[in-house]
């Protein structure tokens, strides 16, 4: 399954944006699948049906147990680690910035 996401950055910071997410290849990235470039910009992704991480947590809280929450942490943790390695710095790290693709 796929999303659209609406991509309101302009010119030169769109396109580093669009290149910069064209190179990461992680288990815990969601994958760019296209850019439709003509206005407005929409960036086709696969689909985070769990939508965001913030949403999710308020939403389940009352059902998540430990282990699961730890490892949504090792998978964060990873995915940053990646993108540090990548030399990608993530300026706005936040739980509403993150997608949630399964409960596992």
């Amino acid at each position: 399954m796929i999303v659209l996401m609406h991509l309101a950055l302009i010119g030169q910071v769109r396109d580093a944006h669009v290149i910069f997410m064209q190179q990461f290849e992680h288990p815990d990235h969601i994958k760019l699948i296209g850019v439709c470039s003509e206005s407005p910009i929409w960036i086709v992704m696969e689909l985070a049906k769990f939508g965001e991480l913030r949403s999710y947590l308020q939403t389940n809280k009352h059902h998540l147990d430990l282990a699961t929450l730890l490892k949504y942490s090792y998978q964060l943790s990873t995915a940053l680690s990646y993108l540090e390695s990548k030399k990608f710095v993530h300026r706005d790290i936040a739980a509403r910035n993150v997608l949630v693709s399964s409960h596992t």
